[in-house]
């Protein structure tokens, strides 16, 4: 299987583990270090518009946007990784333990307050700031609840949301 066919690349969003992220991560990570390399044929398919090659970016810094969904957290390849967003603003991944057998996502907090689910809104990404990721070498239940929207009533994410921590649920 080849980024080009699988579902997960789109990481939570895909119809083989929704509510199941470790084995996103187990998966992702498997296909980062074999489908891809510097080698001249290094890419695991036609790369038409860039899709594998940004495929594997934003795997690799353990983020992956869904188009009209949130932004899905998965196993960054990084222990840290800065994105500038513009007008002074940043968002910054940390992955505290970050390394090959590492691949697991077991908790996460932004700016300073726990978060239980595998997923960001992108106003949670654009307003800038830190996702710390803590890493391990085996899976935990971290992030199978709530689900991302195109996986459940936008009601229940929305009061899950709120719950969590206080940030507002769209689907923008």
């Amino acid at each position: 299987t080849t980024p080009e066919t699988s579902p997960t690349c789109l990481r939570r969003g895909c119809t083989s583990a929704p509510a199941v992220p470790n084995l996103t991560d187990a998966t992702v990570r498997q296909l980062l270090g074999t489908a891809y390399s510097s080698a001249r044929d290094g890419l695991p398919g036609n790369d038409d518009a860039g899709a594998l090659s940004a495929w594997y970016v934003w795997s690799s810094i353990g983020l992956y946007p869904n188009a009209g969904q949130p932004y899905y957290i998965g196993a960054p390849l990084f222990g840290r990784v800065r994105i500038m967003l513009g007008a002074r603003r940043s968002f910054t991944i940390e992955a505290l333990g970050a390394s090959g057998p590492n691949r697991y996502v077991v908790g996460a907090a932004l700016n300073h307050r726990s978060l239980d689910r595998a997923f960001l809104t992108s106003s949670g990404v654009e307003r800038g700031g830190t996702l710390v990721l803590r890493m391990a070498r085996r899976p935990s239940a971290w992030g199978r609840r709530p689900r991302p929207f195109s996986l459940s009533s936008r009601t229940r994410v929305r009061s899950a949301l709120v719950a969590s921590n206080g940030e507002t649920a769209s689907n923008t």
